[in-house]
């Protein structure tokens, strides 16, 4: 596999990997999981984030003793695990 196919295998898996935790966000009225997660590629990699200004709440989904308290972490280990388990085989 060249340099390029790799880079472009690596980038649709992750694009599946973020896609699929989209449906793991709190659900009220779509606007979290549908408007304000993104996936962005930078000069140095890519970042997943919940975009504040469209959501500003968001910075309320990690508050301890809410069912949705360390739910960044969560996710952010299950896509790095899935990542490693996926190019290690």
């Amino acid at each position: 596999m060249t340099e390029e196919e790799w880079i472009e295998d690596f980038e649709a898996y992750l694009n599946s990997r973020y896609e699929a935790h989209r449906f793991e966000l709190p659900y009220k009225t779509g606007n979290l999981r549908d408007n304000s997660y993104k996936l962005v590629k930078t000069s140095s990699g890519y970042e997943i984030y919940l975009d504040l200004n469209v959501a500003p709440y968001a910075e309320y989904i990690d508050r301890p003793g809410y069912k949705t308290e360390k739910y960044w972490d969560i996710v952010a280990d299950k896509i790095i695990d899935e990542i490693i388990e996926h190019y290690s085989t």
